[in-house]
């Protein structure tokens, strides 16, 4: 809610001056804005370019019919006219903005029919069109697109002449980088709209930057909570003023959340139950249910866990007569973390293997680290160790996807921005050349013409120096890597390998820690070689490398140290830990998908494991792992030998 809910009524909140509540302002009917529109005279401002009082007055009636009945809402703004091509451009521009968030699509084509048109739209114009365009593009799902629109408004130096579509943009584009993990792009861009916005005057839009900038600082990759909080704070006030009791609960369930980030439970507790009190007040199931389940988390922490329990009963109830499975899903994984606080293990088990029925239907990255994560802490409390191992590993394995996910984020965010920017300085290269040509026409002075040849020599000069040291840096580490790693599977090669090894054995000779090594052998590499191709067997090393690598704890290391041979290095590993740990990469292995090689096809390896003995030196250590490899292969292979 705390992310989420803004962003739903971003466009509501930016663009329309007032939500019309019932309890305030009774809604006008669809008759009543159809007769306003039908007796709504345009000669009033006939001469005026500019918007008139009338005008907004249409306008916001209309958006009003809009929000109310959408079909005739679609009519009424079509049959809306002006006398100036700026009233036309200003009733579609607002004829966007209402369609975006729940028609994007129709949006997205209202803009394409403009540019469709003979006659060219002005530039200032294409750019507010552009914002609304970016907006749509979000509630579709392309963010990458949405980025690059607001990027390409944002460089064009006529945007600040609209401050209060800079303003917007600033924030649409912060929103993004947060987004995409880019969080110093985001503060940035957020701070500056929000001093626009105070500039500015306009206490709505205010808030809502206000509101995204708190979203940010709340964001544990700042964990600004205190900066958030009082943000926050500021947002509470605006809606109270307003009486907008559905944004009012939103910002008193932020406080709720930061706090509750914050380990100040009590105070959590305290503005989480005054939003419950309002959405009961409201009388929205939805929300009620929501922050139940909000406040019940804090009570858990708050070691309270059998009122978190009744609440989530409640909420448990709602989401199964209302159907939203989701919700439930969500509950139901809460009330599991509850009855584990008061060590009921089944009742925990059974809510934990209901929510994994949903999310096995329903991928869900992050709530399925947060599943496997308390499955974990369950297993441990009951002493199921090997499972709780396995469960974390899994959870570790979602957490690295997310991770990856959000690194992927943000490098195609950097892409954008930088690829935008590229396009704007090829355009501003191009009209300081042309300025420069007529430059040169107006003035045949010798001097002035020197000096831009100079200038340009200068700039190119510049250029060719930062191209060779990048190019040299990219050389460098390309040697680095081709004298270190091996090329096909990128794990260490052989004499990089060997290095570790040795760093690895003066380390157990000097702690007198317990080292182990495995030699490891792809089982008929050969065959598939012969059978498919080399092709087939470098894809065959790749996932086995792969393979290794993401199998072994983060101290251990693993190479490349022949055509299908790897070594592993152990350190600080028994030889019975490192039997399981052998055995366990042999099932890893023969789990791989080999399909695009033949259906059904298994790769497997067999591993020789040896321990250091006090007489031994690394060779003999090597040695003996390659002998019980040898025994592996003589036993039927697929197997892990511990060496005598």
């Amino acid at each position: 809610m705390m992310s989420t809910l803004p962003l739903l009524t971003r466009c509501l909140r930016l663009i329309r001056p007032v939500k019309v509540k019932a309890t305030a302002v009774a809604a006008p009917t669809t008759a009543a804005l159809l007769l306003l529109l039908l007796f709504w005279q345009p000669q009033v401002y006939a001469q005026n370019s500019s918007t008139t009082p009338a005008l907004e007055q249409a306008i916001t009636a209309t958006e009003q019919l809009y929000a109310t009945d959408a079909a005739a809402g679609k009519k009424a703004f079509a049959a809306l006219k002006g006398l100036t091509p700026d009233h036309d451009y200003l009733i579609k521009q607002k004829f966007c903005w209402a369609l975006a968030p729940a028609e994007p699509k129709a949006a997205i084509e209202l803009i394409n029919s403009l540019q469709n048109q003979p006659e060219q739209i002005p530039e200032l114009w294409q750019l507010r069109f552009n914002l609304c365009q970016g907006y749509a593009e979000e509630q579709l799902g392309n963010n990458q697109q949405a980025l690059k629109l607001y990027q390409e408004l944002l460089l064009n130096p006529l945007a600040t002449a609209d401050q209060a579509m800079y303003a917007r943009a600033l924030t649409l584009r912060g929103e993004q980088y947060a987004i995409s993990g880019a969080y110093p792009q985001a503060l940035e861009d957020l701070k500056q709209a929000y001093q626009l916005e105070k500039q500015l005057g306009d206490a709505q839009s205010l808030s809502y930057v206000t509101n995204s900038l708190a979203n940010l600082y709340a964001d544990p990759a700042l964990a600004d909570y205190k900066e958030a909080v009082a943000m926050y704070q500021q947002t509470l006030a605006y809606h109270r003023q307003r009486q907008n009791r559905q944004d009012e609960a939103t910002a008193l369930y932020n406080l709720g959340s930061t706090y509750e980030s914050m380990g100040e439970l009590e105070q959590a507790l305290n503005y989480l139950q005054q939003a419950l009190e309002v959405e009961e007040q409201r009388g929205q199931p939805e929300d009620i249910a929501f922050n139940q389940r909000a406040i019940a988390r804090v009570l858990t922490k708050a070691g309270k866990a059998n009122e978190a329990i009744k609440l989530l009963n409640e909420a448990i109830l709602f989401y199964q007569k209302s159907g939203n499975i989701e919700h439930l899903a969500y509950c139901q994984l809460s009330r599991a973390v509850s009855y584990m606080a008061l060590k009921q293990w089944p009742e925990a088990e059974q809510d934990l293997m209901l929510a994994a029925d949903y999310f096995r239907q329903n991928p869900n990255a992050r709530f399925e680290a947060r599943l496997y994560k308390e499955y974990a802490s369950l297993a441990a409390a009951q002493q199921q160790w090997q499972k709780a191992f396995l469960l974390q590993q899994q959870q570790l394995e979602r957490d690295s996807y997310l991770q990856q996910q959000l690194l992927d984020n943000r490098t195609s965010a950097l892409k954008t921005q930088l690829q935008t920017e590229k396009i704007q300085s090829e355009k501003e290269l191009l009209a300081q050349k042309n300025q420069q040509q007529q430059q040169q026409l107006q003035d045949a002075e010798t001097l002035r013409l020197w000096q831009v040849i100079a200038l340009v020599f200068a700039v190119l000069l510049i250029v060719t120096l930062l191209l060779l040291m990048q190019k040299q840096k990219k050389l460098s580490a390309q040697l680095r890597d081709l004298a270190l790693l091996d090329e096909l599977t990128r794990l260490p090669n052989r004499r990089h390998t060997v290095a570790m090894a040795e760093q690895l054995w003066q380390q157990s000779s000097q702690t007198g820690q317990p080292l182990a090594v495995l030699a490891l052998d792809i089982d008929f590499f050969k065959k598939v070689n012969d059978s498919f191709g080399h092709q087939a067997g470098d894809l065959v090393l790749k996932k086995v490398g792969h393979c290794l690598r993401t199998g072994l704890r983060p101290q251990d290391k693993v190479g490349r140290v022949g055509g299908e041979e790897f070594l592993l290095l152990l350190p600080n590993t028994s030889s019975s830990q490192a039997t399981e740990i052998a055995q366990r990469l042999c099932q890893q292995v023969a789990e791989l998908n080999f399909d695009e090689l033949a259906p059904a096809q298994q790769v497997t390896v067999s591993i020789g494991i040896a321990g250091r003995a006090a007489h031994n030196d690394l060779l003999a250590l090597w040695h003996q792992a390659d002998t019980a490899l040898y025994q592996a292969k003589q036993q039927g292979r697929n197997r892990a030998v511990l060496a005598a």
